[in-house]
């Protein structure tokens, strides 16, 4: 976009663009009864109407738009570009049998997207002969300066993310494939119900299954989520979509935690060759913190309603015994002595974390940071990634955080689990923590000087 446009975006729910016409039984080429059965295919006609009709509003709430300062209003006017997108592919795919990594599957998604290019195209034509063009498109004497011609808007057509609004519109978002076939909830006694998604729920009704994974091969390959989808194949659907898109397309290209460099280098290459405007490959794990993630191989989602949607094990929250083997740490909080205890079950994993102060005495901050880390362990969290999370969460020299972060790491160095670190000083000694400090036994190095 260009300095202080205005991104004016809407979405076509393809999951609604769907004609099903129910054929009654009658008689086959062997003069055998057949069995009443439903017909499927786009509905051409709505969408037409649909992409029309979009058009048009997303031209109107630019009108009806009161930009904030006079240099979006001249933006605006000069380009007014709109962004006509789509939500619900996968839907679409899924109700008319076509795998979302099927050549199938691809042909039909470039078909629509054509389609809706070219309705947009016609609507922006006709909005202009009946407005005039947007003002970049002409120069001084009404002579066409723009590839765009004479239509209404710059620009038609993109690919945003829809993520919210899929959740409302209860479609997949965007042009992305579901992110897992059955989703998972567990409620507060801690009973677990499966939750497919109503395409995978439907088809187990009709075929009789219990669990997905009894569906037939066909199913399951109909509902591939997209951790389960060859890199590739994100890449060739958003290459084939991106020939009829004017601007660019939001889409992640997922990659299992596993995947090799060369894995990658090949992603960027092959959206480049492909003549994808922009690409976004992510490798599950790669960050500290994912919304998105994957166990065993096998997808995983978890949102924050505590929903995830998962055909391999998750995390499961420990129990903790009556009686526990604690180790005892004692430091200098505010000139007094505090005690924090680290417990252990019986297989010596570390699963709680609590402070001691003098009596009478009690810091809220502690309080609650060691039943946030208690959880953590419960729940198996490493102890290497919670010390990384505490020290970033360090504001003063010896506040919570800090104090914590160097507990963990005395205990860690107690049980040999604290990663070995080559000095930053002379690069040559080891970093071992001692004494409350990060320290180097061969130059004398330390963190804390």
């Amino acid at each position: 976009m260009l300095p202080y446009e205005s991104c004016t975006l809407g979405s076509i729910n393809l999951s609604n663009m769907v004609a099903i016409v129910k054929v009654g039984p009658g008689f086959n080429s062997m003069k055998e009864v057949t069995r009443g059965h439903e017909e499927r295919y786009v509905d051409w006609e709505k969408l037409k109407e649909t992409t029309r009709t979009s058009v048009l509003f997303l031209n109107r709430i630019l009108d009806a738009s009161e930009m904030p300062i006079p240099e979006c209003q001249e933006a605006m006017e000069l380009t007014r570009k709109i962004g006509l997108g789509i939500m619900g592919l996968h839907d679409i795919l899924i109700q008319l049998g076509l795998p979302y990594d099927s050549e199938k599957g691809r042909a039909l998604a470039s078909e629509i997207m054509k389609f809706i290019s070219e309705e947009a195209d016609t609507a922006s034509y006709d909005l202009a002969e009946a407005e005039g063009p947007f003002k970049g498109a002409v120069d001084s004497e009404g002579h066409s300066i723009s590839d765009a011609g004479f239509r209404r808007n710059a620009c038609l057509t993109t690919i945003a993310p829809t993520g919210t609004l899929s959740m409302i519109a209860d479609c997949s978002s965007g042009c992305e494939p579901y992110y897992a076939p059955v989703t998972y909830k567990t409620v507060l006694d801690g009973a677990e119900f499966a939750m497919p998604n109503k395409w995978v729920a439907k088809r187990m009704e009709e075929e009789g299954a219990t669990e997905f994974k009894f569906l037939t091969k066909a199913a399951q390959d109909l509902f591939k989520g997209a951790g389960d989808i060859h890199w590739r194949d994100h890449i060739l659907m958003q290459a084939v979509l991106q020939e009829w898109v004017d601007s660019s397309i939001s889409k992640t290209i997922n990659m299992s935690n596993d995947a090799t460099k060369m894995e990658v280098k090949g992603a960027y290459e092959l959206a480049y060759e492909t003549g994808c405007k922009g690409v976004t490959v992510y490798r599950d794990g790669s960050r500290e913190t994912q919304v998105l993630s994957t166990t065993t191989g096998q997808s995983d989602e978890t949102c924050s309603d505590g929903i995830s949607a998962s055909s391999g094990s998750r995390n499961i929250k420990k129990d903790l015994g009556d009686v526990l083997t604690a180790k005892r740490y004692r430091v200098k909080v505010h000139d007094q002595k505090v005690y924090i205890l680290v417990a252990e079950d019986d297989t010596g994993a570390p699963v709680e974390i609590f402070v001691k102060f003098p009596y009478a005495t009690v810091d809220d901050c502690y309080v609650s940071l060691c039943r946030q880390l208690s959880l953590s362990m419960r729940y198996g969290v490493p102890l290497s990634d919670i010390v990384k999370q505490l020290e970033k969460s360090v504001v003063v020299v010896n506040d919570a955080p800090s104090h914590l972060a160097r507990i963990l790491k005395m205990y860690m160095q107690s049980k040999g689990t604290l990663a070995k670190i080559n000095c930053p000083g002379c690069g040559e000694g080891t970093v071992i923590f001692t004494e409350g400090c990060e320290k180097c036994g061969n130059c004398g190095w330390s963190k804390c000087s």
